[in-house]
């Protein structure tokens, strides 16, 4: 009985140790390196950059939650009025990251791709309340005839799905035929109750990039008409697609634990202890609606697959750009400063007010299951909780 005694004991410390060394350390930690109890080997967290001494709170903040493993290699580039006023990056993982690492930033290129759109309304080659059809006439099959680019940008054409998977090593990315045209020309819109806003997570980009393609003069797609005419005109290192020569600074990913993530998401969020926010992000996840959409958009991909060489030249516009902080940074400052940065204008004041018009309400959407609000052009804007709460 005293050796079963023992038993019990050693197995419930050894469980109780685990259980604590994956909920204490962050989800980017080594198993055995927590924020109180590091061994030999664990990380040391290192801060870098420019105009620190000015942000005091924030490099604080952030080395903070480096040293707790709860960001790995990181990058942050303040601007105000058309200058950077911070440039850093958090070193956690790979010694050899600095601010020159190029990330891949996945769903926010959509605020890039929605640039282009606005150049081509900026030189009157496109106009967003026209159809869809207009410009790709076969686009109309279906019960597609009447969608405008309005529409499309704020994800209110239905078509958050394909007709069945595509794979995304066969997308061709030169000239009109490709696996998606044909996909998106057969595939009907398909709704759901309250609500005609359900985000088109892949299907926006690959929809823009046939529009863009037939619009341009050149027959440029999306990835080449940026890089052109917003990148290199900002001097800016963010760019669709990832080019030979900048392929050695991609950051390369490392995936979070998965089994940290869920002792410390899942344990909390049935205990009820999880914030509202985290706890609506996870009622999201679990949605059978977004489950049956992510299983029939696209074949899985880990982060690592996005790292192949095979994907870099891709061209999905809601997806694929690659850049550093600073290179997003000197875009977005653009975007703030109404389509000009310095003595470089890429959209006038006009086209500027064009794409950040919103004409509809918040609407809710059906992938996140919140209130949402667009522009015409297709940038979010943000809604807070309290917000959230009144427009519900």
């Amino acid at each position: 009985m005293a050796a079963l005694k023992s038993i019990v004991l050693a197995v419930f410390g050894t469980l109780s140790f685990i259980i604590a060394a994956v909920f204490f350390s962050g989800v980017y930690d080594p198993f055995l390196c927590t924020y109180s109890f590091r061994l030999v080997g664990c990380p040391t967290p290192l801060v870098k950059g420019t105009h620190l001494e000015d942000f005091p709170k924030t490099v604080k903040a952030l080395e903070l939650a480096l040293a707790k493993g709860n960001l790995g290699n990181m990058q942050l580039s303040m601007w105000k009025d058309g200058k950077e006023i911070l440039n850093l990056y958090g070193i956690y993982y790979t010694p050899e990251y600095n601010d020159k690492s190029l990330h891949f930033i996945c769903s926010s290129a959509k605020v890039l791709s929605s640039i282009v759109i606005g150049i081509l309304v900026d030189r009157g080659l496109l106009n967003l309340n026209d159809k869809i059809s207009k410009y790709w006439p076969e686009f109309a099959a279906n019960g597609k005839e009447n969608f405008t680019v309005a529409e499309l940008m704020r994800h209110e054409v239905g078509l958050q799905r394909l007709s069945h998977k595509f794979v995304l090593e066969k997308y061709v990315h030169n000239g009109y035929k490709n696996e998606f045209a044909p996909l998106i020309i057969e595939t009907p819109p398909k709704f759901y109750p309250g609500s005609p806003r359900f985000y088109h997570g892949w299907t926006r980009g690959f929809i823009e990039n046939e529009i863009v393609k037939r619009v341009d003069p050149q027959h440029r797609n999306v990835r080449d008409l940026f890089n052109e005419e917003v990148a290199n005109k900002l001097n800016a290192e963010c760019w669709f697609g990832l080019a030979p020569e900048h392929r050695h600074r991609l950051a390369q990913p490392k995936s979070p634990s998965a089994l940290k993530g869920l002792v410390k998401i899942f344990l909390p969020y049935f205990l009820g202890m999880l914030p509202r926010t985290m706890a609506h992000g996870l009622d999201v996840f679990l949605n059978p609606i977004n489950k049956e959409t992510v299983a029939t958009d696209s074949e899985v991909f880990t982060p690592e697959q996005f790292m192949t060489p095979e994907m870099f030249d891709i061209v999905s516009p809601s997806t694929h750009a690659f850049c550093t902080a600073r290179g997003k940074g000197m875009i977005l400052s653009m975007l703030a400063n109404g389509g000009k940065l310095g003595d470089v204008e890429i959209l006038s004041e006009k086209t500027w007010r064009t794409m950040t018009n919103i004409s509809t309400p918040a609407r809710i959407d059906h992938f996140f299951q919140m209130q949402t609000i667009f522009t015409d052009g297709g940038w979010s804007v943000s809604i807070g909780e309290k917000e959230q709460r009144n427009l519900v």
